[in-house]
């Protein structure tokens, strides 16, 4: 007897927790290259104010997709 006999599709629930980790996973990461971008234009000699303006919108994006998503988890 192998492990195809044994397996069984996995619970509906379990499916969506592990996407919604997985998306929350990727939301943190963006989150985090944004971040990480944000404090090299602003450590710049003469930072781009619109840049720095576009980035810290995404950021608030990233943290409002986050929230979403943690939501969910209720």
């Amino acid at each position: 007897m192998g492990w195809k006999e044994n397996w069984k599709k996995p619970n509906q629930t379990y499916r969506i927790l592990q996407q919604l980790i997985r998306e929350r996973y990727q939301i943190v990461q963006q989150r985090t290259i944004a971040k990480n971008h944000l404090q090299a234009e602003k450590s710049e000699a003469f930072p781009n104010s619109g840049s720095v303006k576009r980035i810290t919108e995404l950021i608030k994006f990233f943290n409002k997709q986050e929230q979403e998503v943690k939501k969910k988890f209720q």
